[in-house]
């Protein structure tokens, strides 16, 4: 896995903010040649699951747990820390909501990896990438 985007829901849908994160990991994998995933859990995990088989990604991770139909930031962060753990992508994407303010600070510091917040765009500069807030 290269790329994974953790989807938010809203409503049963996609979230808008998680649909312009996957617009961003598609560009972002088109430009370094990278393969997009998808993860879906929490509250109608199905229905987004269902959705995001829809767009151009390489896969799609469903987690159907009772324990994630209500938002808790540690079983949140939980998850995501044991997916990321697991697949070892590359880059996770996610809309930087309320919610995740909440609870992806902890999935950083879990990973001790960094995390940077209210990315607007980035560019390739031969092998890195540079991202713009």
């Amino acid at each position: 896995m290269d790329i994974l985007v953790v989807l938010e829901g809203a409503n049963g849908a996609i979230h808008r903010i998680s649909k312009e994160a996957l617009a961003a990991a598609q560009a972002l994998g088109k430009d370094i040649n990278q393969k997009v995933s998808v993860l879906a859990f929490g509250k109608n995990s199905n229905n987004l699951s269902k959705e995001a088989s829809g767009f151009n990604v390489d896969e799609v991770i469903l987690i159907e747990d009772d324990n994630l139909n209500s938002y808790s930031a540690d079983a949140y962060a939980e998850t995501i820390k044991q997916v990321v753990e697991k697949e070892s992508p590359k880059f996770v994407i996610m809309g930087y909501s309320y919610l995740v303010r909440d609870f992806f600070p902890k999935v950083s510091a879990r990973l001790q990896k960094p995390l940077i917040t209210d990315v607007i765009g980035y560019k390739t500069d031969g092998s890195k990438i540079l991202f713009t807030k």
